[in-house]
């Protein structure tokens, strides 16, 4: 769930993310199969209250694949701060085991496919905005959900952004 808060007057404070999420959303939903939107986090509903905008999604399980692949430990030496990075379970999986690489890729190339397919960009992909739920007894991906569209934007036919959405 995330919520946008707006002004004393019941204005939209200044976040073109939360229409651009709304209005990414909408489109994802009218113009995707339910194969399509299996790797989407998908929103459930918008609730425009008189303090606030809310949009509610769908629970995710699992983690973001950031904090899947590392554990970044700081410390101090000598007066100086030292990171220690740990590859996890899920690094050396990914790594290791052809089947789960080529079921991550697959999901990502679903998502993405159906991203290219409605001309949307999404704006901010990294490893932060994609939640994994790892099976680490079995070395499987239960599951991928591409998150936050607040970033998104469209193109048209001849690859320029449209603004104004």
């Amino acid at each position: 769930m995330k919520q946008f808060p707006k002004n004393g007057s019941g204005q939209m404070k200044f976040d073109p993310s939360a229409y651009v999420e709304l209005q990414m959303a909408q489109l994802i939903r009218a113009y995707s199969t339910a194969e399509e939107r299996e790797n989407i986090c998908m929103m459930i509903e918008s609730v425009d209250d008189k303090k606030d905008l809310w949009l509610i999604y769908e629970l995710c399980s699992g983690r973001t694949m950031n904090e899947h692949l590392f554990e970044v430990k700081g410390e101090f030496y000598k007066g100086e701060r030292i990171y220690m990075v740990h590859h996890s379970h899920f690094y050396h999986a990914l790594r290791t085991n052809l089947e789960m690489l080529k079921d991550f890729l697959y999901r990502m190339c679903v998502a993405l496919s159906l991203f290219a397919r409605i001309s949307i960009v999404h704006g901010d992909l990294k490893p932060d905005n994609i939640i994994i739920d790892y099976d680490p007894e079995t070395q499987s991906i239960r599951s991928l959900k591409v998150i936050d569209l607040g970033s998104a934007f469209l193109l048209n036919e001849e690859g320029r952004t449209i603004r104004n959405q």
